[in-house]
């Protein structure tokens, strides 16, 4: 096009100098766009408040999940469950809730075996009425609560009074009653209010083991002798206590969230500790009764490596749910129509097996009595075809889920798992074990090919 110069570094006019400097000026902006590029890091933002190497990487990753998460909006320690999966959430609690009740049960059971009839009957009258008391509410996502903090008062309200003293006829509900009443929110300082939390949830805990010892009190004052019934007691106050704090504020839904954060990211983590931290540092600062990013450059740059790290964790999800070994995706894989047929179909058939061969044991030839067995084996045998394919597809369907969104445990994490169940089981078995050995002294002799041709089946 005529009237237009060509570039200055190939005019003849410009000079050799002139138009060298200008043929190295593309590099010189490409190495200090590199330049800033790497100082935009979050491992070299944060250098200056982290000295440690370690410490910077962890705080990189949970610091990024805070601020992917939060994005603008002012940060607070309790608010953490709503940033995982809400049904993730419950289902943890729910199998939290489940250990508790089944290790304080079977401490008492250990103790007196009249806890297991009295046990039977509960769920037996709760079944008949449609009610399961530990699943109503477990399954359910989990509203956020503010944080709380126990102040001893005395009772000035003519209601709370009446209240604490209708508590003191079964005595047991008197110290929960009472420290429900002291409980109130907690206002301030963010690092205060997970402290004041934290001592809440122990509250609770301490009212129920106060009411064990309240009952064992009375009960030894009374001349009543110690026996298994103070096991008994203790047994299930410890468990009604864990029960109370695992539902009375933010702080134990806080480390149901730091679980599932390390099933996700196969890290161990305490919120409150990075929080901590991070405000120790500057890169947060108080806003109220929450934290904020000091440096919007800080928020930005944690947020983007972030937004990498879950890019890479799908695209790793996706790999294992393309994959085609191990055992359980083996078990997936088996388990289609006809797999499930067959296993129906074996599951109510060595139900219905069982109880013919145990009618067959205890009736010694009496045939009325052999009648009604075989009556309630095929009963239960045709309840077991009918229910057990719901009940198979839902543990398939949780293999699955297992298979796409958690990854293999390292062999350390698997060695420290097995040790802390036994160190947990051994307890339990040391209590519970003779009771349940008196019953098999009792019931191996009697019925023991039923059970052996029931397994084989």
């Amino acid at each position: 096009m005529a009237g237009t110069l060509p570039p200055p570094d190939v005019r003849p006019d410009v000079p050799g100098a002139v138009r060298r400097a200008r043929c190295h000026d593309w590099q010189h902006y490409w190495s200090v766009d590199e330049a800033l590029r790497e100082e935009r890091q979050p491992g070299v933002l944060l250098a200056d408040f982290y000295a440690r190497g370690r410490d910077r990487e962890r705080a990189v990753r949970w610091l990024g999940w805070v601020a992917y998460h939060w994005g603008t909006e002012p940060v607070a320690w309790w608010e953490s469950p709503e940033r995982v999966p809400g049904q993730w959430l419950a289902r943890t609690r729910f199998a939290v809730a489940v250990v508790i009740v089944a290790a304080a049960l079977g401490a008492a059971i250990g103790f007196s075996f009249w806890v297991a009839a009295m046990l039977v009957i509960v769920v037996v009258v709760s079944a008949g009425k449609g009610v399961f008391p530990l699943a109503i509410g477990w399954a359910r996502a989990l509203r956020p609560r503010p944080p709380r903090r126990v102040t001893p008062r005395w009772p000035g309200e003519p209601g709370a009074i009446t209240a604490l003293a209708i508590c003191l006829i079964p005595v047991v509900t008197f110290l929960p009653v009472l420290v429900s009443r002291w409980t109130g929110p907690a206002h301030g300082d963010p690092v205060l209010t997970y402290r004041a939390d934290r001592r809440a949830t122990a509250a609770r805990l301490a009212a129920w083991l106060g009411s064990a010892g309240l009952v064992a009190a009375i009960v030894l004052g009374a001349g009543v002798p110690v026996g298994t019934w103070l096991g008994v007691d203790l047994s299930l106050a410890a468990g009604a206590g864990l029960i109370a704090a695992l539902t009375g504020g933010p702080y134990p839904v806080v480390k149901l969230t730091e679980l599932i954060l390390l099933a996700q990211w196969r890290q161990p983590v305490r919120l409150h500790r990075v929080l901590a931290g991070a405000v120790a540092g500057q890169v947060l600062v108080r806003a109220g009764e929450h934290w904020k990013f000091r440096d919007e450059t800080v928020r930005v740059s944690l947020a983007d490596a972030h937004a990498a790290e879950l890019r890479e964790r799908d695209r790793a999800r996706e790999a294992r749910a393309a994959r085609t070994t191990g055992a359980r995706v083996r078990l997936v894989a088996a388990m289609d129509a006809r797999g499930m047929a067959r296993a129906r179909a074996d599951l109510a058939a060595g139900v219905a097996i069982f109880f013919l061969l145990l009618g067959l044991t205890l009736a010694h030839g009496r045939w009325p009595l052999i009648s009604v067995f075989t009556a309630i084996a095929a009963i239960a045998g045709l309840i077991c075809y009918a229910y057990a394919p719901r009940l198979l597809r839902a543990a398939v369907d949780s293999v699955q889920w297992t298979v796409v969104n958690v990854a293999p445990f390292s062999r350390r994490t698997r060695a420290v798992a097995a040790g802390v169940a036994v160190a947990v089981g051994a307890p339990l078995v040391a209590t519970a074990g003779p009771p349940l050995a008196a019953f098999a002294a009792w019931s191996s002799p009697r019925c023991w090919w039923p059970y052996a041709a029931a397994g084989c089946w």
